[in-house]
């Protein structure tokens, strides 16, 4: 199963980025959701992933929510997979990072001051 493009589905209104890999290999570099609490990547078709910087409330928020499944928890984060219908609920404890829009008036501006 191909993993959820989040560029596409999720670049609209959220901070995504590309991040290599360090084993390398056939999926060398992935997309993940930057949030305040950690990150957000795509485990398959209709699975996500969800990874925090640091246990307690934020982990305790996101075990209570159904579907949500804990593979690893810490003092200094845990690693937890849901189903995609559950986004809206992770979400909350998760607080992905909005995406920046350049405005029309600051890009003229740079296409000005760069021409190519």
């Amino acid at each position: 199963m191909n993993p959820i493009d989040l560029r596409a589905e999720f670049g609209h209104r959220w901070d995504v980025r590309l991040v290599r890999s360090a084993a390398g290999g056939q999926h060398a570099c992935h997309q993940v959701v930057v949030c305040g609490n950690g990150f957000l990547y795509s485990v398959d078709s209709n699975t996500l992933g969800a990874a925090t910087h640091r246990g307690g409330e934020i982990v305790q928020s996101l075990r209570v929510i159904d579907g949500v499944e804990v593979l690893q928890a810490g003092d200094k984060g845990a690693h937890v997979i849901f189903p995609r219908a559950a986004l809206r609920y992770v979400q909350r404890a998760m607080k992905p990072r909005r995406a920046r829009k350049l405005r029309p008036s600051r890009s003229g501006a740079l296409t000005e001051a760069f021409p190519r």
